[in-house]
């Protein structure tokens, strides 16, 4: 968790390439950590089995920023990657919206329009989701973000008739 931290200090500092490092070294430090067996008794005959216990939240965080990092860093293919580990292991639709939106800018960047246009409108689908859900603090949330996908969809509306 302390890389982590030293990973966030480093990016509010605008230090890219330190925070690199730390969420890399955070990522390396979480999955050893969640790969320790854990012992867990069957009740039936009470007899030990091993498995390999994975939480994943602060897991898809860790790879969220360092995707940012790399989006700062305009490393945009490794940030691709970031994010699409995100996809696979999060289902926190807050997190999902916020992968979904950086994955839009990292193929606007790369100018993969059609691939950004796709990417914001899922990211807008689940912000219409979230508004949905009635909840106060997401709705703020939601309605700051809302008109960037907008523009984002109208740019990339843009960049593919011009071709």
């Amino acid at each position: 968790m302390e890389y982590f931290h030293q990973g966030n200090n480093h990016y509010i500092d605008e230090d890219y390439d330190d925070a690199e490092i730390f969420y890399s070294k955070a990522i390396s430090e979480y999955e050893n950590s969640v790969k320790q067996p854990q012992q867990q008794y069957n009740n039936n005959n009470n007899t030990a089995t091993t498995t390999t216990i994975y939480t994943n939240e602060l897991l898809s965080k860790i790879y969220l920023h360092r995707g940012t990092t790399y989006l700062k860093l305009k490393k945009y293919y490794q940030a691709l990657e970031d994010y699409n580990v995100c996809i696979r292991i999060n289902l926190n639709i807050l997190t999902m919206e916020i992968v979904y939106y950086r994955k839009g800018l990292t193929y606007f960047e790369l100018e993969e329009y059609e691939s950004a246009k796709e990417c914001f409108k899922k990211g807008l689908d689940l912000l219409n989701q979230i508004q949905n859900s009635n909840t106060n603090t997401i709705i703020k949330h939601s309605k700051r973000d809302i008109n960037s996908y907008i523009r984002y969809i109208r740019k990339c509306d843009v960049e593919i008739e011009g071709r």
